[in-house]
């Protein structure tokens, strides 16, 4: 069976590369809904790169799993995921970040295995910092904000 458990570890180190080799089928789809609206991020290995390069340029990523529910073909998982910002990113989907910046968006994700691969996987999305578990003190990834700081706010 898909060992998605290697797979958070894998992505949790933010090496996108050998995440994508390693777990990802080479004709994959990746779709994202927000707001009521889905769109097509990915349509094989390159294009999901691209994208990863994208939203990983001065973020840092971490997969917390909240509910994980799997049999041979599918994955459903509930995720925290964790943002952090290292350097300005005005473009960030979420919205705009500043160094430092730090938040959690809680994400629903239905994955598709063909084999021990992923297929397929679509997305949704709460809004930033709405529903989410609080990060761990130490972990994966970079350390929770600074004592005193709080997490981002993103104004409507």
């Amino acid at each position: 069976m898909f060992d998605f458990y290697k797979y958070i570890e894998t992505f949790n180190s933010g090496d996108d590369r050998a995440m994508v080799d390693g777990f990802w089928e080479d004709n994959l789809e990746v779709w994202s809904a927000r707001g009521g609206q889905a769109q097509a991020l990915a349509s094989d290995k390159e294009s999901w790169l691209k994208f990863l390069d994208f939203a990983h340029n001065g973020v840092r990523e971490i997969m917390r799993v909240q509910v994980l529910i799997q049999n041979e073909k599918n994955i459903f998982a509930e995720i925290d995921m964790d943002f952090h910002a290292s350097k300005a990113r005005p473009d960030y989907p979420f919205g705009r970040l500043k160094p430092g910046d730090f938040f959690t968006v809680k994400m629903f994700c239905l994955y598709f295995l063909r084999g021990d691969k992923i297929a397929k996987l679509k997305m949704a999305s709460w809004a930033p910092n709405t529903g989410v578990s609080d990060p761990p003190a130490r972990g994966f990834g970079p350390p929770p904000p600074i004592t005193g700081k709080t997490r981002k706010t993103f104004s409507s």
